[in-house]
């Protein structure tokens, strides 16, 4: 009897023995993850794709600004912060919006001052989109591609309705202006939805055959895999 409660002692011991050494295996692999996220190397990485993608959102958008109604600002910034995160993502909203209103501005004037608004309503959707990092797969399924666009639809209509406060704000107007303002501009808003309902349904189809492939190309991490590029 003593024996095997011995050997059962001793089988305990090598049992936490090796629990003990795969926590610690574990433990050096995600700090290891850590120190790879924050190198010289990830860092540069990810302010070049920044870039990158700051730049697009407003070459896009001035690109079509005749075509009424249509934008890709809202697509492009969520783009980035899928890839990059909600960091970053935030990062690429504030730049992207300031980079467009200069340019816009060069060649169309100064409009209302309601640039903290679009920002925010920016940040709302590269916040988003960098969160939405965490859980999205590039599935081109029905389902997933309809829920993407969903989202896409609600980031536009938050972003117009962030905007009306703004324009409500500056103008000094009662606030039942701002349900006037939304009525005149129902249409408007709708158009900008249901465009942009449908280009966010094609973002997995973007990340699948354009993004991921690109960034498996650079990244440095030995995996080539896009989610570890969003940490």
């Amino acid at each position: 009897m003593q024996q095997s409660i011995d050997n059962q002692e001793t089988t305990l011991r090598e049992e936490d023995n090796d629990l003990s050494e795969e926590r610690l295996s574990n433990r050096i692999a995600e700090t290891e993850e850590v120190l790879q996220d924050y190198s010289p190397q990830r860092i540069s990485l990810k302010i070049a794709i920044l870039a990158i993608f700051t730049a697009l959102g407003p070459v896009l958008s001035i690109s079509f600004i005749w075509i009424p109604y249509f934008e890709l600002m809202t697509l492009t910034i969520f783009l980035g912060g899928l890839t990059l995160g909600p960091k970053f993502g935030a990062i690429q909203a504030i730049f992207s919006t300031i980079l467009f209103e200069i340019i816009v501005s060069a060649f169309l004037g100064v409009g209302l001052p309601i640039f903290p608004f679009k920002i925010l309503g920016f940040l709302l959707v590269g916040i988003s989109g960098g969160l939405l990092s965490r859980i999205f797969h590039a599935n081109s399924s029905f389902s997933w591609r309809i829920f993407i666009g969903i989202i896409g639809g609600l980031l536009t209509l938050s972003y117009d309705l962030l905007v009306n406060i703004g324009m409500i704000i500056f103008l000094d107007l009662q606030f039942i202006s701002y349900f006037a303002s939304l009525a005149i501009g129902l249409p408007v808003t709708a158009i900008r939805v249901a465009s942009n309902t449908i280009f966010f349904a094609f973002v997995p189809e973007i990340m699948n055959r354009a993004i991921k492939p690109a960034l498996e190309n650079i990244s440095f991490n030995k995996n080539g895999n896009v989610s570890n590029i969003e940490k």
